[in-house]
């Protein structure tokens, strides 16, 4: 057991038990902390049901209006998220301006990972040696690993996405930003609703959420989703799928209010998955030099009478000739308490969790029957988080502040079974003598060359021949071992005062440690040795980052704002080392966020329109890429501190109520992203475009919803279309990867009873069927291959839904 599982226990116990006897023991009476929304006991007016939907945030950790917070943020309430269709994480990208999510993870294949990028700042690699550009937080706690962050939408209270950094008032570092999850709370109602889904693919989807409370001051809600459709992709080789859906997840709710005062709020949530890996298909052969020749010189021609290259690149992206691992399997659990208690101007809240991950998924990225690169492995993980807050207000409501605490400590164990260039080894050491010449000799400190070649040309070394040690370079089925052991503790706080009653000015400030521990053990599994000795390797990085802003406020309607904050998000490790040298640790990143926007409800509220414009400088990115070995082209990983950038760029969103059934909306997005400086040893320039960040980002929609004759029937429609122009995967902009533009039309027609509580729908998603890559990348220089992996067709299908 581990020592966070071990412990983890009695700290969930300890902070309830004495949070508890602190809300037995009071026994005045307040206003609770945090509030349910009760139903209006009269109708809604004409006007008012006319207006845009006012939507309560917690972007400051307190509950807001949206058009009341000074920071760029798109939110979705629960109507909106059942409206647009949305049912997985990664669907908000549709409906944002500014932001890419990848639901899978290049070089492993998992499609449950989220890979997010905010304003062009964010984190395409998965490994447990890094850390995300932007934190996602599922009810205030921080969810630390990439893969598993995919989360389905199944019973929200709300749904935001903060831009830029938010350090200053989130327990974890948000260098990019942030995507905060609030699930529905329990209520005082008996009641609930389940809906039944079928569509193309044999897709089925059954969901549903019961509330029960159990008495005055006990409330219980329990949702679950669980979720099945065949691949669109196939391995005819291999005779199996890819891109299937299996999955059944559920979440526990209970809710104990014994005083005014007090809240305790319990929660436990838990995946699990079993499915085949993404559509994954080879999408180029490069022509350089790199190690294919060779490959199929010794191995596949005298073995096979045959050849690996571009006659594997299927001209149907979803059809693969791979026969390797095909997997993707998840299991996830978590519980949470969060404590609040009510001190009369001043609010206490504990948040404890402890979260628990294993996963295995395993990619064939080559595209053919041969083991030219692919991999399988397995990440478990568990985490522990401890934040503490205390907010406020004081000087008659003239200033509202927040300070906090954090503590987070994770372990980490990834286990990666890579076959490469499968046979390679074997075959050189079966040869005579060494006669596969490579690339210039290196000499010795004394000048003698380090190798000697007899059947080759002076000047060049050669693999081959039993005994030879450049043919364990060869060895590339390699079990690789890597664990680490992370903590992050942090001080942070945030106060804004209200000079008058239409400016305020706030600042704020975070402190952060950050201690990481990474440990590797990498084995060559044909020649049964290391590839190089047992490594220990740690870090500590710390940093203090400021927040200033000011806001005024021409009318209730109209608010104007201006902020400065610093991001920062610590160093890691490079947890895929092919060779001793690439044993090393990377720095932190830092990134300094200027923005100016705007807040108007406008026309008696029935045009809303917030916009910004922002400038990052981006400095000591933390930048993945591959590399390749000068003498003998095996294939290399590496993550350097490498560049710094300036990044520029606007978003806005537009709401019309036009009448009562017709409501419209629209964003544009705009990213000016360009590197300033580079290192020389790394393979990006000034000219080299930022990884998933297209310049140009906008969407369209409209949503319907009017009475069918007198009765309490009604027609619901929804049509979204969202487009985004041309973007890079892959960090060094490689064209075998390289995605153009694409737009996405989805909608949902049909009716509902507001009085039977029931409704029929008929959905639709990628309408038009756009065929792109949701990920991808590429290995020059070395196997010189491409891998993309395909994003899903075009679904039609119903959805039948009861409320009570």
């Amino acid at each position: 057991m581990s020592k966070i599982h071990a412990n983890v226990l009695p700290r969930l116990l300890l902070t309830a038990s004495a949070a508890a006897l602190l809300g037995i023991a009071t026994s005045a009476s307040a206003q609770a902390v945090e509030t349910e929304t009760q139903p209006t006991a009269n109708p809604p007016s004409e006007v008012e049901t006319s207006q845009i939907e006012e939507i309560v945030v917690t972007a400051r950790r307190r509950e807001e209006r949206l058009q009341d917070v000074p920071v760029s943020i798109t939110a979705f309430t629960a109507d909106a998220i059942e409206r647009r269709n949305m049912v997985s994480l990664s669907q908000v990208q549709n409906f944002t301006p500014n932001i890419t999510f990848a639901t899978t993870a290049p070089v492993g294949g998992s499609t449950s990972s989220a890979s997010v990028f905010i304003r062009g700042i964010g984190q395409n690699d998965f490994a447990i040696t890094t850390d995300p550009g932007v934190g996602i937080y599922l009810d205030g706690v921080y969810i630390a690993r990439s893969v598993g962050g995919v989360l389905d939408l199944v019973d929200l209270e709300r749904l935001e996405v903060l831009r830029g950094p938010q350090g200053t008032l989130f327990g974890r570092n948000t260098i990019g930003g942030a995507i905060n999850v609030t699930t529905a709370r329990p209520t005082a109602e008996t009641g609930g609703w389940g809906e039944l889904t079928y569509g193309e693919f044999n897709r089925v989807v059954a969901r549903g959420s019961l509330n029960l409370p159990i008495s005055d001051t006990l409330r219980t809600r329990l949702s679950a989703s669980y979720k099945r459709a065949d691949g669109y992709g196939s391995r005819p080789l291999a005779g199996d799928e890819m891109g299937d859906e299996n999955s059944l997840s559920a979440r526990f709710v209970a809710e104990w209010k014994p005083t005014d005062r007090f809240t305790a709020l319990f929660s436990a949530d838990g995946t699990h998955q079993r499915e085949n890996g993404g559509v994954v298909s080879l999408t180029g052969v490069e022509t350089a030099p790199n190690l294919l020749p060779l490959y199929n010189a010794v191995v596949l021609g005298p073995l096979f009478n045959d050849t690996f290259g571009p006659k594997f690149i299927s001209s149907d992206r979803d059809v693969s000739l791979g026969t390797g691992p095909n997997v993707n399997n998840v299991d996830i659990w978590g519980v949470a308490t969060t404590l609040a208690y009510d001190l009369g101007s001043v609010q206490l809240k504990s948040i404890t969790a402890y979260r628990e991950l294993d996963t295995t998924f395993g990619r064939d990225a080559d595209g053919s029957p041969y083991a030219v690169g692919q991999s399988q492995q397995t990440i478990t993980q568990n985490q522990f988080s401890q934040e503490l807050q205390l907010a406020g207000t004081s000087f008659n409501d003239r200033l509202d502040w927040l300070v906090g605490a954090y503590y987070f400590e994770e372990r980490a164990t990834d286990r990666n079974h890579l076959d490469a260039l499968g046979g390679l080894y074997a075959t050189l050491e079966s040869l005579p003598f060494a006669l596969v010449p490579l690339a210039t000799i290196p000499t010795l400190p004394n000048g003698a060359p380090a190798f000697s070649c007899p059947a080759a040309p002076a000047g060049f070394p050669c693999a081959g021949g039993r005994g030879n040690p450049l043919n364990l370079s060869f060895d590339l089925n390699l079990d690789i071992l890597n664990k680490t052991s992370n903590s992050s503790t942090a001080l942070f706080g945030q106060a804004t005062f209200a000079l008058t009653d239409a400016f305020s000015v706030t600042a704020g400030l975070r402190w952060t440690e950050d201690d990481k521990k990474y440990s590797a053990v990498h084995r060559r599994r044909v020649a049964n040795l290391l590839v190089f000795p047992p490594a220990d390797l740690q870090r500590q990085d710390s940093n203090l980052a400021p927040k200033i802003g000011v806001e005024y406020r021409f009318s209730a309607d109209i608010l104007t704002y201006a902020s400065w904050s610093r991001g920062f998000k610590s160093g890691g490790f490079e947890g895929r080392p092919t060779f001793e040298a690439a044993i090393e640790s990377f720095g932190p990143e830092t990134a300094s966020a200027f923005e100016v926007g705007v807040k108007t409800d406008l026309l008696d509220r029935r045009l809303r329109f917030n916009a910004s414009v922002f400038q990052t400088d981006y400095d000591d990115i933390q930048v993945p890429f591959t590399v390749a070995d000068p003498i003998t082209r095996v294939l290399g990983f590496t993550t350097e501190n490498a560049a710094g950038a300036r990044v520029r760029g606007f978003e806005a969103e537009i709401t019309a109520r036009v009448a009562k059934p017709l409501t419209l909306n629209a964003s544009i997005g705009h990213i000016d992203a360009r590197y300033t400086e580079t290192d020389a040893s790394s393979p990006i320039t000034t000219a080299t475009k930022f990884a998933r960040t297209p310049a140009w980002n906008y969407t369209l929609g409209a949503d319907v919803r009017t009475p069918i004759g007198a009765g309490a029937t009604e027609f619901i429609g929804n049509l979204d279309y969202s487009w985004r122009s041309d973007q890079e995967l892959d960090t060094r902009n490689c064209s075998f990867v390289r995605q153009p533009s694409y737009g996405l039309l989805s909608g949902r027609v049909g009716v509902a009873d507001t009085a039977g509580g029931w409704q029929a729908t008929v959905y639709a998603r990628n309408l038009t069927n756009e065929r792109y890559l949701d990920a991808g990348t590429c290995y020059p220089g070395s196997f010189g291959v491409g891998e993309g992996y395909s994003a899903r067709p075009r679904e039609i299908g119903a959805t039948l839904r009861y409320s009570f």
